[in-house]
């Protein structure tokens, strides 16, 4: 059978590396540090002499002593292993500690202040310089208690997993040493830790996805499969078992790897998030809070869950090969009868148009392009609301600027083919002097102003994050007029908000606090409340993160660490500091970094 990989033979080997590196290092700093060290004392003498102040000393005084820390410093990191590149590191910050001390040798020199501004800036250059790299290389270990990547190649090894669901195991059934275990429940402790993906393995299997290099490594053949996916006279947890508890990214047809890395390999380490995967196996299981590993298989949630991946897999094709496109627009209008510019009553400008963006269905029509114009020229006093608080949010507000929205010149409609059958979806692009560089853009689709960026910036309005966010600004609910707890209770009974408590129902091993910007004068009963009113999209966003968030919290606490994840609600105010809306304007969920595997993360955009 297949071995696994990352024997200790090999973590013996590196660490003997690692070993005669560190020695290597220590033997060659000895004698040149001894020698520059002699050098900076017998400079410092002789400096101290020659101007007769003693305190000249002091500076070469500090970095001998600091290299010799340095030099500890950088022995003990290089054969613990514990930081990147400590050689490089080390070298560079004596560069720094050189310059910066050696540099107030010569302020107490007569006409010094020359030499001493060099070697100060020296010093700093070398000082960001040694910043930028050490903190760029700098990466906190993750604690892995899940099948996720244990390298840049994703490799899975349910042997490594094992302590930790025999942990989980041991505190379901009360169990107080790991010596107490027999062998029948060891090995069920090892069959746990391939629950999880075995029902992946299923479906891909079952979908004929498996490589070349599975069959030839594992050794195992096509009647196997057909046994487990056809007849189910083997179940995927003893398929999992005969492949011993290990299967990497090459066991993959090449062609289902976006799929596999974007689904089940969309990991933490990098991206903050958790895989879409894990949720739909939480989910499929009824979202145990007292477990992760300590799920048995079953072949009812099995065909669950595969035909949930199913889906998955055909909505990920549907986005890879959304747009069909014939070409890309980016021309001047000068084939029609409607002229290339026209002058805007709303901008008090001339603009030139042009087609410019995906091509779905064919050539941009006179009567489309018309349409484009009309509808620009009526945006309503809500869009222009919204667009003058993103210009306010960036550049600054109207009581500093004035009125940044009047201060913006527009030159351009850049009218875009549509994705849907009659919408109307173009972008203004413009110059204002508080952005001469960039320039100013916003992208309109059927009246609503769903993004805004630097001037000819030509956002996908199709994509999934757009026609979440084109869903939630159609709402034409001004949150500004929205002050009062009656205002909020009275559209909460209209069914436009919907009353939710700040921090969830959640139970197990958890700690939950609240954070909220409001300001001092706001009313008592708002401070002081528990809940919150949302619009319906809003607080079924919230409620699916929560729902999300039990998965976390199961595997925190199978790892016995309790997760720390704080709620954020933060409300708007206009430029005096009064609150516009007591609605919030933004929700951040935040599981803290400290003891947390995942950097999990939610921003939920109230409304704009």
């Amino acid at each position: 059978m297949y071995s696994t990989h990352g024997t200790a033979a090999d973590a013996e080997k590196k660490n003997s590396k690692t070993n005669k590196l560190g020695i290597a290092y220590l033997v060659l700093a000895l004698p040149v540090e001894t020698a520059a060290l002699i050098y900076l004392a017998d400079m410092g003498f002789w400096a101290a002499k020659a101007h007769e102040d003693v305190l000249m000393l002091l500076p070469f005084i500090l970095v001998a002593i600091l290299y010799i820390v340095i030099t500890i410093s950088t022995f003990r990191n290089t054969i613990k292993g514990q930081k990147p590149h400590p050689i490089r590191n080390s070298i560079l910050l004596k560069i720094c500690t050189y310059f910066l001390l050696s540099a107030f040798a010569f302020i107490r020199i007569p006409n010094g202040v020359y030499a001493f501004g060099l070697f100060l800036f020296i010093g700093i250059v070398f000082s960001l310089l040694a910043l930028a790299v050490i903190k760029s290389k700098r990466r906190k270990p993750v604690q892995v208690t899940m099948p996720m990547p244990l390298d840049t190649k994703f490799q899975y090894n349910g042997k490594n997993l094992w302590k930790r669901a025999a942990r989980e195991y041991m505190r379901l059934h009360n169990i107080q040493d790991i010596g107490m275990l027999s062998e029948e429940e060891k090995r069920r402790i090892r069959d746990y830790t391939a629950v999880y993906y075995s029902y992946f393995f299923y479906w891909l299997a079952s979908e004929g996805f498996l490589s070349e290099t599975f069959y030839t490594k594992t050794k195992i053949t096509p009647d196997y499969i057909t046994e487990m996916v056809e007849k189910r006279t083997i179940s995927p947890v003893a398929f999992v078992r005969e492949i011993d508890y290990y299967f990497d990214q090459t066991y993959l047809l090449e062609g289902t790897l976006p799929f596999f890395k974007s689904y089940f390999d969309h990991g933490s380490r990098f991206t903050g998030t958790v895989s879409q995967y894990l949720m739909d196996f939480m989910d499929t299981n009824g979202n145990p809070v007292d477990r992760f590993f300590c799920i048995d298989f079953s072949w009812e949630i099995l065909d669950k869950l595969v035909k949930k991946i199913g889906e998955r897999y055909d909505e990920h094709n549907r986005k890879l090969n959304r747009y069909n496109l014939v070409e890309f627009y980016e021309e001047e209008d000068e084939n029609t009868a409607e002229p290339a510019a026209f002058h805007s009553t709303l901008f008090g400008s001339d603009l030139e148009t042009k087609k410019t963006g995906p091509k779905y269905t064919g050539d941009i029509s006179e009567q489309y392009i018309r349409q484009c114009m009309e509808n620009m020229e009526h945006l309503s006093e809500l869009q222009l609301r919204r667009l003058r608080r993103w210009l306010n949010d960036m550049y600054g507000s109207d009581e500093e600027t004035g009125d940044l929205l009047s201060q913006f010149r527009a030159y351009s409609l850049e009218v875009m083919d549509p994705k849907v059958e009659g919408d109307i979806v173009y972008v203004v692009s413009g110059e204002a002097d508080f952005e001469p560089e960039h320039g100013i853009s916003f992208s309109v689709r059927n009246g609503v102003i769903v993004e805004q960026g630097y001037a000819f910036d030509f956002p996908d309005l199709y994509d999934d994050e757009h026609l979440e966010k084109y869903e939630r600004l159609c709402d034409s609910t001004d949150y500004t007029k929205i002050r009062t707890v009656q205002d909020m209770e009275r559209l909460a009974e209209a069914g436009i908000l919907k009353k939710v408590s700040i921090l969830p129902d959640i139970t197990g091993d958890v700690t939950f606090t609240k954070e909220l910007s409001k300001p001092s004068h706001q009313a008592p009963e708002l401070l002081e409340s528990e809940c919150i009113y949302l619009p319906a999209y809003a607080a079924a966003t919230k409620e699916l993160f929560e729902k999300n968030l039990k998965s976390i919290i199961t595997m925190e606490n199978a790892n016995e660490v309790t997760p720390k994840i704080t709620y954020n609600v933060q409300f708007s105010t206009d430029a005096a500091g009064n609150l516009e809306s007591s609605v919030p304007r933004d929700i951040y969920i935040h599981c803290r970094e400290t003891g947390i595997l995942f950097r999990l993360s939610c921003l939920i955009n109230v409304w704009d």
